[in-house]
């Protein structure tokens, strides 16, 4: 019985970990416009993306790292793909 709910609390722990890297991703493109705007929010924001960055990495290794890292220029890509189309 032990070990079942071990192996939950990892797989939730390697979750949470996988939506902080995303997250880190997220808040890092936010914060290039908003410097535009206002520096000192967009410094605040670049910092908390770091600390989910190291947070994230922390809880689900590398092997989340590498799994958000994909997940993300997939998406990405497929956004800028589609902007493109649209601009066409």
């Amino acid at each position: 019985m032990g070990r079942k709910k071990s192996s939950w609390i990892s797989q939730v722990k390697f979750f949470i970990g996988f939506l902080f890297i995303i997250l880190n991703f997220i808040l890092g493109k936010i914060a290039l416009p908003v410097m535009a705007i206002e520096t000192d929010l967009s410094l605040f924001i670049y910092a908390i993306s770091w600390v989910l960055l190291v947070v994230g990495v922390a809880m689900c290794g590398k092997e989340g790292w590498y799994m958000a890292k994909r997940l993300y220029k997939k998406h990405e890509n497929r956004i800028i793909d589609s902007l493109k189309r649209l601009k066409s």
